[in-house]
């Protein structure tokens, strides 16, 4: 899979490819790892569909215990330097509403 140009297909496709049921491996995720870096690097803040993409992998069970699923959260983790303050607050609104008693 490569970048092709246009950030909406590209996102779609991504979206697609992490979210269809066939299984992957770690080879399968280091190809969508590219995909996600070229869209992440098309401008300076990260772009509010690669934030999308950080939410839906860390707030799904199915998604978030695929085999293979380690290799894209650590690229995810090089991008938190680059979440806008909006990002940043939805972020932790997100992880407080998924840790059912722990103080964060």
């Amino acid at each position: 899979m490569k970048v092709i140009g246009n950030m909406k297909d590209d996102v779609e496709k991504l979206r697609g490819a992490l979210f269809s049921d066939s299984e992957r491996g770690r080879k399968s995720f280091d190809t969508l790892i590219r995909l996600y870096r070229g869209i992440s690097l098309s401008s300076a803040a990260l772009p509010d569909e690669c934030f999308e993409i950080i939410i839906d992998i860390l707030s799904s069970d199915k998604l978030f215990s695929k085999n293979g699923i380690d290799s894209f959260v650590m690229e995810l983790s090089t991008d938190m330097g680059r979440l806008t303050e909006q990002q940043k607050f939805a972020l932790m609104e997100g992880m407080r509403g998924n840790t059912r008693g722990i103080i964060i």
